[in-house]
């Protein structure tokens, strides 16, 4: 019947259109391997005793191609030593391959250690600093030469 009424050769070209659409939905689990983990913004971050770091950790995921993964899984462990908190402890990537937490700084001073593990990948882990026990004030401001900038720099120990 539908021959008839579109003939074969359009039969055909329909047929390939919905392959070449389907397809990538066959490969996605393939897709989802993590090849490599970066942070996009949020690493060597510092803050007070239990006050919660100025910027949301972002991490991105690629995959073997070096395009993002999408719905790839991480889990985030605190190392052994830290008291960082974090929050969620799991979470899938979005469209642009990148998972987000909000980590708060512990009692301990020094450097903590926050672990990004994928899932299905965990030797492919990735370790991001954290300082805790300094704020840092007046960053991230430009002035000209021979001006002083709109907020005081300064160091909070």
């Amino acid at each position: 019947m539908f021959e008839r009424l579109f003939g074969k050769k359009t039969i055909a070209l329909l047929l390939l259109a919905a392959a070449v659409l389907l397809l990538p939905g066959c490969r996605r689990e393939a897709e989802r391997e993590i090849r490599k983990l970066s942070v996009s913004h949020g690493k060597n971050q510092c803050a007070l005793p239990g006050k919660p770091f100025p910027r949301v950790l972002q991490v991105r995921l690629d995959g073997p191609d070096g395009l993002p993964v999408v719905g790839g899984r991480v889990r985030f462990e605190v190392q052994k030593g830290s008291d960082l908190r974090v929050s969620p402890e799991h979470a899938e990537s979005d469209a642009g391959g990148i998972v987000m937490a909000h980590v708060t700084a512990g009692k301990k001073i020094g450097d903590q250690y926050l672990l990004v593990v994928p899932e299905q990948h965990p030797d492919r882990a990735l370790a991001v600093r954290f300082v805790t026990g300094v704020e840092l004030g007046g960053v991230k401001q430009e002035a000209r030469a021979g001006r002083m900038p709109d907020d005081p720099i300064s160091v909070r120990l």
